[in-house]
This record gives C-alpha cells, sequence and structure tokens, in this order.
C-alpha cells in the first residue's frame, strides 16, 4: 500500500513468539508492516495488530482505503472471542497507515442474520454504490452461506454489513479444503470491482481452477 511518499507492506509476523506454548512475553502471531521511501531500504518492523493473549493468532492481513478518507484492515482472528474453530474475520480502522491502535482488536464481521465470515479475508472499496461507496469482504467461508463464501457488503463504512450470494461459489466439503484461499479484488476507474478465486482444487494433480468475475455497482 502506498501512501504519503511510503510504499507500505503489511504481513503476519511469528518471530516475536515468546517462551514456551504459552508465547510468555511475546506473541504466537501479530501483524506487522515496514515501509520504504526508495524501493531499495526498509524501515524497522512496527506492530499493527498484537493481541493481549500471546497464545492468540491475528494473520492474513488485507487492506483497502475508503473515501473517507480511512483505512480499513481485515484478518482473521484464531482466538477472537473464543471462537478459534471458525478464524472470524475481524476488521479496524485507522487515519493512516502508520497510526493503528495495536491493542485494538477490532470487531467482528457479521452480516444482518448474526452469521460471520472466516479465513483468509479479501476486501476493496468502490465509490459507487451510494454516497459512502460500497465496501466488499470476501473469505474462505461462511456461515449460512449458500454460496460457501458469500460477499459482505457494507454501505456506511464498514459500520454495517449485509452477505450476497458469491458469483464464484465453492464447495469446500466435496473437493478439496483449500479452495476459496486465493480470492482477489481490484476496482477499476469506473468503479467496478474484478474478483478472482479459486472454486477448484485439484488436490491429486496439483491443479487448481482460478475463476473470474466482473462485478458492476451502480
Amino acid at each position: 500500500m502506498y501512501e504519503d511518499g511510503r510504499l507500505y507492506c503489511f504481513y503476519s509476523d511469528e518471530l516475536d513468539n515468546g517462551e514456551g506454548a504459552n508465547h510468555v512475553g511475546g506473541y504466537n502471531q501479530k501483524l506487522v508492516y515496514k515501509y520504504t521511501t526508495d524501493l531499495v531500504s526498509w524501515s524497522d518492523k512496527y506492530d499493527c495488530t498484537a493481541s493481549e493473549v500471546p497464545s492468540d493468532r491475528p494473520g492474513m492481513v488485507a487492506l483497502a482505503k475508503m473515501g473517507n478518507g480511512k483505512w480499513a484492515l481485515a484478518y482473521e482472528f484464531y482466538g477472537f472471542d473464543g471462537l478459534e474453530d471458525t478464524c472470524p474475520i475481524a476488521i479496524k480502522y485507522a487515519d493512516k497507515l502508520d497510526a493503528w491502535d495495536v491493542a485494538e482488536e477490532g470487531r467482528m464481521i457479521v452480516n444482518g442474520s448474526g452469521e460471520l465470515m472466516g479465513s483468509g479475508p479479501a476486501i476493496a472499496w468502490t465509490p459507487n454504490g451510494g454516497d459512502c461507496g460500497t465496501l466488499f469482504v470476501t473469505s474462505v467461508f461462511s456461515r449460512g452461506s449458500n454460496t460457501g463464501c458469500d460477499l459482505y457488503i457494507s454501505f456506511d463504512y464498514g459500520e454495517t454489513f449485509i452477505s450476497i450470494d458469491n458469483p464464484i461459489s465453492v464447495d469446500r466439503f466435496e473437493t478439496d479444503a483449500k479452495c476459496g484461499y486465493s480470492a482477489g479484488f481490484y476496482v477499476d476507474e469506473a468503479g467496478d470491482l474484478y474478483y478472482v478465486n479459486n472454486p477448484v482444487v485439484h488436490q491429486r494433480l496439483s491443479k487448481e481452477k482460478l475463476s473470474f468475475a466482473k462485478i458492476k455497482i451502480y
């Protein structure tokens, strides 16, 4: 991500892992970033999200800048509210890429029915769709979904979300558990959304199938 002359790289980090199975004095995993101003050398490492419970695992970070100037950061949070089996997707916000509240855990993304999404998020914002534009988040799976991993969308800069059927459906139970892990978004100059995912993984053949969709928002 680029801002104010700096190119930022955000990633999951396990190097500060403390001692023992409970990671005393450190973290099982945390979200960090570095930046460069010359594309040659990189800054020191800075924390972005680190849980007060050292054994928690926030990871798989994804970012998008919204029309209100804020950055939206989505990540899976193994350990969030005791939902370790689902790796729910949490979201948090900051005014600048170097101004995160490290201790803030954000909140789970849920739809109007209280269903949540989990693992490996992708996120994008488009100015189309209303006064606040449209924020899109998807992940590897979502509860109560007819398509395996619904698209969660927000028309109020991430305050609330609804879910819609995914144009690229994934059947994680009849194919392979790695289906749906390669989601990505791109927003063009017209505000249209391009979306890619891998709905099928042929594990025996070591081959994946990628599918693409163009989503037009009015």
